[in-house]
């Protein structure tokens, strides 16, 4: 005759799935795929919680610390004087100098939306 152990004790104890484990990733990394990200949130090496958030007035998406669409695809560096889309957007140039998007005020393009540093 031949012993058979009960199928339970086999199994391991608890509910038996092992919970989802969000990804880890870099602030600026482009995340999910065009038009509809996979993953909303996942957390940086340090533990940091991060959002799949779209780049304004593209089809890209990237980590950030913040919820909301972002004026600038982190990997294309503006700096006061580039051309802007969002009066009021805020940014840093490559140097961390805070940057706003205002309408010029004189000259020849005076009314076209440029970076600016913040005052």
């Amino acid at each position: 005759m031949i012993a058979v152990a009960p199928v339970a004790a086999a199994l391991p104890s608890g509910s038996g799935a092992q919970q989802p484990t969000e990804p880890t990733v870099r602030i600026g990394d482009y995340c999910g795929s065009t038009y509809s990200p996979s993953t909303r949130t996942a957390r940086t090496a340090d533990g940091r919680l991060v959002y799949c958030v779209q780049v304004s007035h593209t089809d890209a998406f990237v980590w950030w610390p913040t919820p909301q669409t972002i004026p600038v695809d982190p990997h294309n560096a503006v700096s006061p004087g580039h051309p802007c889309l969002d009066e009021g957007a805020r940014w840093s140039d490559p140097n961390g100098r805070e940057i706003l998007c205002e309408k010029t005020r004189n000259g020849r393009a005076a009314g076209n939306l440029v970076w600016m540093f913040a005052v």
